[in-house]
């Protein structure tokens, strides 16, 4: 037998109006082993202001619902509760009445950090009605529509509710603005579902307009002519139809120069083998002696001497020049094995024989939720001056970033402190060098961007992120199993798109964390589900992905 008996349950997040808190759960049960019953109230916060204090009445009944506790009173002290801040769920009350088998809520009383107060007659509350979510309302193209401008956290329809906003994201308000996730409400609401609806296929549309083909021009009038009085899909109509025009001159001036180049090629071919045949009759044993000679150089001589070089190299223990030069000899005798040998014995190494684009594993982290930690798998996104910047291939966890800035913030500090100390031994922290991090102004805000700092381990900006990753798709990262359990908002399926925002393919990839401040003091920019950036960016309480950068020392 269970020693917890569940034996009475409130509706959830009930609530009446005014009221700055909700009751977002509550329950009665009784232990089996003691016969003792006792009450838990979770009270959820839905104002930003901050709340000190929340009494508690409640009255009790017997099996027949008859009250044989006037008041239960409980008082939750010495708090600061600010949005969607909870309390009393772990905190047991217990009655003096073991006969108690169900509770009604009675008065509630909430005290504020600046000692105003709210109270309220809780006997009448109502429970907030569950909503509905967006895909029984709206189909595939309107939820894409709808999460691409208000964010990937969307879940839910949004409504208001007597003087509630509850948001798409889940977050249940006092005001317009959400918040969890910084969203207006009243703009979610105000959406017209044929809009997302036109807007979809205008995106759609505009994406095979840009592929600038003749076939994607036609695919492009056949949509815009579905929207016809949408936006302006006239006048694009004429453009894929000019673009068209452009297209066939161009393909005609093409193919007349193809044909030029051809005939000339020919005439010069021609001439060269008329040349040649002159040459050989001259010089053709001289040419293959000198081209034999050139094959036993480099195919032979040259290697071989390389190649031990190289192991009188690693008899000296100089692991890194002979790894180098391994690397270089490929499969020359059994330079792949002694190479490999090496890397096993001094695993660090491997820094010295990649370059750009490479992937390679440097440190460890839990990534599978098994027993032991993992190998790092690190992407080289640039080399220069004898150093590598590297990142994480993956999302390796799912964090706050903590701060209103880069400089600020406790992402920084987890990852220079804990994350350093935990991932890399001591011969892979000599090869991490600190480095200056700028403190970059959003593109297209002035939000305040902190100070400069001194790290080793980072995140990338905005416009770092653009500059090495070029394309929505070559930013889309997935979270290891480990990060994609502690995601919040649970594994996000969405939909990947083009760099025209053209739909192709169901994938599951991670927001991610910039360091670049978003619209404002309280958002951090971010690299979303379908790669493309969020210049507005996220709450900076809200949990997302993480994906280190640093730069490696290979001088």
């Amino acid at each position: 037998m269970e020693r917890y008996q569940r034996l009475f349950q409130l509706p959830d997040n009930l609530y009446v109006t005014g009221s700055p808190v909700v009751i977002a759960a509550g329950a009665l049960t009784k232990d089996t082993q003691t016969d003792r019953v006792f009450i838990q109230i979770k009270a959820k916060s839905i104002v930003e202001k901050a709340i000190k204090a929340i009494i508690v009445e409640l009255s009790g009944y017997d099996v027949s619902k008859n009250k044989i506790e006037e008041t239960i009173k409980h008082e939750y002290l010495d708090l600061d509760l600010k949005f969607n801040g909870e309390v009393g769920s772990k905190v047991p009350v217990y009655l003096d009445n073991s006969s108690v088998r169900s509770f009604s809520l009675k008065n509630i009383k909430v005290i504020f950090a600046d000692d105003d107060s709210f109270e309220a007659d809780f006997s009448s509350a109502q429970a907030v009605p569950a909503r509905e979510e967006l895909g029984t309302v709206y189909d595939d193209d309107q939820v894409f529509q709808f999460k691409k401008i208000f964010g990937e956290n969307c879940k839910y329809m949004p409504a208001a509710l007597g003087d509630l906003f509850l948001c798409s994201c889940g977050g249940i308000n006092r005001s317009e603005k959400c918040g969890l996730c910084e969203q207006n409400i009243t703009d979610m609401i105000s959406v017209n579902s044929q809009e997302l609806k036109n807007d979809g296929i205008y995106n759609e549309a505009l994406s095979e307009f840009k592929k600038d083909s003749a076939e994607g021009c036609m695919k492009a009038i056949t949509l815009f002519e579905s929207i016809i009085d949408w936006k302006d899909s006239s006048a694009k109509i004429d453009e894929c139809n000019a673009r068209i025009e452009e297209l066939r001159i161009a393909e005609e001036e093409a193919e007349a120069e193809r044909k030029r180049k051809v005939e000339e090629a020919r005439i010069a071919a021609e001439k060269k083998k008329a040349l040649y045949k002159k040459i050989a009759v001259i010089g053709g044993p001289i040419v293959a002696g000198l081209i034999i000679i050139f094959i036993v150089l480099n195919a032979i001589i040259l290697p071989s001497a390389n190649y031990n070089k190289a192991v009188k190299l690693a008899n000296a223990e100089k692991n890194k020049e002979a790894i180098v030069l391994f690397s270089k000899l490929k499969n020359f005798k059994d330079s792949a094995e002694k190479y490999d040998e090496l890397i096993k014995l001094s695993p660090t190494l491997v820094v010295y024989t990649i370059d750009k684009g490479d992937c390679f594993t440097f440190g460890s982290y839990e990534q599978d939720e098994e027993s032991g930690d993992d190998r790092i798998e690190w992407q080289v996104i640039d080399k220069k001056d004898g150093k590598l910047l590297v990142i994480s291939k993956n999302v390796i966890d799912c964090l706050e970033f903590g701060g209103g800035t880069w400089s600020s913030s406790s992402l920084r500090e987890w990852l220079n402190d804990y994350f350093y100390n935990y991932a890399f031994d001591s011969n892979e922290k000599g090869l991490i060098l600190e480095t200056t991090v700028k403190a970059e102004t959003n593109p297209e805000f002035s939000t305040r961007a902190g100070d400069d700092t001194t790290d080793r381990l980072f995140l990338l900006s905005i416009n770092e992120t653009t500059e090495l990753f070029p394309t929505d798709k070559d930013r889309l990262a997935l979270p290891s199993l480990y990060a994609e359990d502690k995601n919040p908002y649970g594994t996000v399926y969405v939909i990947e798109a083009d760099e025209y925002g053209n739909r192709v393919s169901p994938i599951k990839p991670c927001i991610w964390w910039l360091r670049t401040p978003g619209d404002s003091v309280s958002k951090i920019s971010a690299v979303v589900n379908d790669g493309s950036i969020s210049y507005t960016g996220g709450g900076y309480a809200v949990s997302y992905g993480v994906r280190p950068a640093m730069w490696i020392d290979i001088s």
